[in-house]
């Protein structure tokens, strides 16, 4: 007869051998780690039939490995809604070892632990709903918030920048913190309860645009769970219409001025970086569009293109000009793939990119004694905007910005019928920025 504890992480069939075995399911954060790499369940032996020496071995092993730590060991509801929402699918291997560990266990008259049953439920559940996707279920387990941004992110894929993944895994992590437990069941939360936890956010002297957006990211959590039926569909939901106070704690971003953009783009150590400068001076755009924006040569006409797959509004996506001094740049420093149109950057990522320009700033900032927190790459962008709106208008420059012309101090008219700047006046434009001094 197999014995076996599940609690103890032991088990032994006297059938097939007299030594206990160790027998355990593989945190996420291990997965990756030798000696459990591509494993869902782990099993080795204790080389030893004496129980006291196996728990020693046991005891040893997980410290050797670092495991089941407190922090790293998931409730049942994450395992449970990981599963069920197959952002986490039990793979075969695991399934049978699932199912001879709760026959085993239950044969003798064990429970079968929480962390093995949830996966067997959330497993069986997710098989139902496969086959009939308008099955109702009674989920015994609270819906976890962990789990459920899982599976956002797993539903949403590459639509989502590194940066907005950043930010809506640090709001799970500050809700989750606030809440105070980790089985806290997400259908529960209320208005009162996100208005608390704002208010926390404020206690802890967070800025007004940091709160907004962790509670623009819960939202859009808490709307995938709707959609998901997770959420009864006539429950509003509660991160929308909060109101936040004006709290101004970071540092403000300033325009950068003419002198800084200069010394900067003379002061750069690489191509790269002078690259980067001379582009976020000429054509205003954000650090990830920098990145993934495409050079298109059309006649006589060179023209950068951002925002193809959108961006923060419906103008984001739009044609920028190159200025005459940018494209002797582009073109001198090796970097163009002419056949593709894609700027060969060095940085994997539009992040690596941005901290790369950030260390340079900051030693040229402090070089000089003055500092460098108020300038940041979005400052080129400031500094874009203010040359293009005191020389011509605001509805004219939001045309090369990518702000929504709707919000632009334009009178009603001139957003009804203004039709928009052809490629000669949006180039007359971009030729009148102040030049960046040439490299010596």
């Amino acid at each position: 007869m197999t014995r076996r504890n599940r609690n103890d992480n032991l088990t032994i069939n006297r059938n097939k051998s007299k030594n206990w075995l160790l027998n355990f399911r593989v945190p996420d954060s291990h997965r990756h780690l030798h000696p459990f790499r591509g494993r869902q369940v782990y099993q080795c032996s204790t080389g030893t039939s004496d129980y006291k020496l196996a728990c020693k071995f046991r005891d040893d092993f997980f410290t050797q490995h670092d495991l089941f730590r407190p922090e790293l060991t998931p409730p049942p509801s994450e395992l449970y809604w990981r599963t069920f929402s197959g952002s986490e699918p039990v793979s075969t291997e695991e399934y049978e070892r699932l199912i001879e560990v709760s026959e085993d266990t239950i044969g003798v008259g064990s429970k079968l632990p929480e962390t093995y049953a949830s996966r067997l439920d959330g497993h069986k559940n997710h098989l139902i709903l496969a086959q009939n996707p308008s099955a109702e279920f009674d989920h015994r387990y609270p819906l976890n918030i962990t789990a459920l941004h899982s599976s956002y992110l797993d539903y949403r894929g590459n639509d989502l920048s590194a940066k907005t993944v950043s930010r809506s895994m640090r709001a799970i992590k500050a809700f989750t913190t606030f809440v105070g437990d980790d089985d806290f069941d997400f259908t529960k939360v209320n208005k009162k309860l996100v208005f608390r936890f704002i208010q926390q956010l404020e206690t802890n002297k967070l800025s007004s645009v940091t709160i907004k957006g962790y509670v623009s990211a819960l939202g859009l959590v808490f709307d995938y769970s709707q959609r998901m039926g997770y959420v009864v569909d006539d429950k509003s939901n509660p991160f929308k219409g909060q109101q936040i106070r004006s709290i101004q704690t970071s540092t403000p971003r300033n325009t950068m001025p003419l002198n800084y953009a200069v010394a900067l783009f003379n002061e750069a150590t690489n191509k790269q970086l002078v690259l980067l400068i001379a582009i976020g001076h000429y054509t205003g755009v954000r650090l990830s569009e920098a990145y993934s924006g495409v050079i298109e040569i059309n006649g006589g006409q060179v023209s950068l293109r951002v925002a193809d797959d959108g961006g923060k509004t419906k103008a984001a996506t739009r044609q920028i000009p190159l200025h005459d001094h940018l494209w002797e740049i582009l073109q001198s420093s090796g970097m163009l793939d002419l056949e593709a149109g894609e700027i060969r950057w060095t940085a994997p990522n539009s992040d690596s990119l941005g901290k790369r320009f950030g260390h340079f700033k900051r030693r040229y900032f402090e070089s000089i004694d003055v500092d460098d927190k108020p300038y940041v790459f979005h400052s080129f962008r400031h500094a874009f905007s203010t040359y293009l709106v005191n020389s011509f208008s605001e509805l004219k420059a939001s045309e090369l910005t990518g702000h929504d012309r709707g919000s632009s101090s334009a009178t009603e008219l001139g957003r009804t019928y203004y039709k928009g700047l052809d490629w000669e006046e949006k180039k007359v434009m971009i030729q009148s920025l102040p030049l960046l001094n040439s490299r010596t």
